[in-house]
């Protein structure tokens, strides 16, 4: 242990004041082996360790009344629990997945349906080249028929030579 000293004018004697840190951290280091073996041997009896079971009971128990409370508050209140949300949460998921599917499969159906149309588009252009060209065909007969009326004895002598027509086929879906 260190000590200051100090000299006072008049006096020639010596004053010694402690050094009040030394003296702290003596006691402390000397206190601190006795404690550590005290709580040491206190952490390792019967008593101890009952207590620690005790409070842990106490503990469960008070953690279980407040779960309860809890429990009964929110089923009185509007407020949603945890289980309401993830429920919640799993209905939308869900109808997510039915929305994509249903737009998936109108997607498919627009699509069979304008297939449909353009082939039905086309075939309505074939008939109608059809029906043109045997438009054309009649009236032409027609012609031949009135000049075969106007004139039925000169017809045998000048009877144009006759077209072959062939028919084409309708196009199939």
């Amino acid at each position: 242990m260190s000590d200051d000293s100090k000299k006072t004018p008049g006096n020639a004697d010596q004053v010694s004041v402690p050094d009040f840190s030394e003296l702290w951290k003596e006691l402390y280091f000397k206190n601190e082996d006795i404690w550590a073996e005290a709580f040491k041997h206190y952490l390792s009896t019967k008593s101890f360790v009952n207590m620690m079971d005790t409070t842990l009971d106490q503990h469960l128990t008070l953690e279980k009344m407040t779960r309860q409370n809890l429990e009964k508050f929110f089923e009185t209140t509007p407020v949603p629990s945890k289980q309401d949300v993830a429920r919640v949460g799993e209905l939308v998921i869900s109808l997510e997945e039915k929305i994509d599917t249903i737009e998936f499969q109108l997607l498919n159906n627009f699509q069979s349906m304008a297939d449909s149309l353009i082939k039905m588009a086309d075939y309505q252009d074939n008939i109608k080249n059809q029906l043109s060209e045997l438009k054309k065909e009649v009236q032409a007969l027609g012609k031949r028929l009135d000049k075969l009326e106007k004139d039925p004895v000169s017809a045998p002598a000048k009877a144009p030579a006759r077209k072959k027509t062939t028919k084409k086929e309708a196009p199939t879906e």
